[in-house]
C-alpha cells in the first residue's frame, strides 16, 4: 500500500469514526381531538421545539388544517423561545365540506434547517363525505393511455398521408 492511500484511509477512518451532529427534532406527545369546528389538545399534552430555525434561540412553526378537498380551514404561523409548550384549541376560519381533516404542526426551515414535519394528525366531521380527487384504477389508466394512442395515430396518420 503506498503512503498516500494510507492516508487517506486513515483519514476516511477518522471521519467516519465521529458521529455526525444531527438537527434536533421537535416533538409531541398528546392528543388531538378533531371535529367539525376546530381542534384541540387533551391533556397532558407537549410540544417541545428545540430547533433554532429561525437564528435568535427560536422556532418558526406553522399550523395547517385542510379537509379532503385540499381546502385550508385553518392557517397560523408563529414563533416561540426553545422550550416546550401546552397547545391550545383553534377554530377552523372556514368550514370542513370534506373528510377527512387533516391538521399538521411543521417547523418551517431555516437558519440552514430543512422543514421538518411534527405532527399530522386526520380526523373526520359526522355527516361529510369524504372528498378528494377521483382516481383512475390501474385498467383506467390502461384504457386512457390505449385511447391516447389510438387518437395520436390517427393524428399522424392523416397529417402524413
Amino acid at each position: 500500500m503506498t503512503r498516500q492511500r494510507f492516508i487517506a484511509s486513515a483519514a476516511a477512518v477518522v471521519i467516519l469514526l465521529f458521529p455526525v451532529a444531527a438537527a434536533h427534532a421537535s416533538s409531541y406527545t398528546g392528543t388531538l381531538t378533531i371535529d367539525c369546528t376546530g381542534f384541540s389538545d387533551v391533556a397532558p399534552n407537549t410540544v417541545t421545539f428545540d430547533r433554532d430555525n429561525t437564528g435568535t434561540g427560536s422556532e418558526a412553526y406553522e399550523y395547517l388544517a385542510t379537509d379532503g378537498a385540499g381546502t385550508t380551514l385553518f392557517t397560523f404561523n408563529g414563533t416561540l423561545p426553545l422550550g416546550s409548550y401546552t397547545l391550545g384549541t383553534a377554530t377552523y376560519t372556514t368550514p370542513p365540506a370534506y373528510n377527512p381533516i387533516t391538521v399538521t404542526l411543521t417547523s418551517l426551515a431555516g437558519n440552514g434547517l430543512p422543514a421538518q414535519t411534527i405532527f399530522t394528525i386526520q380526523g373526520t366531521c359526522a355527516g361529510l363525505p369524504t372528498g378528494g380527487i377521483p382516481a383512475l384504477s390501474t385498467w383506467g389508466l390502461i384504457a386512457l393511455a390505449s385511447l391516447l394512442g389510438v387518437v395520436a395515430m390517427v393524428v399522424l396518420r392523416r397529417r402524413f398521408l
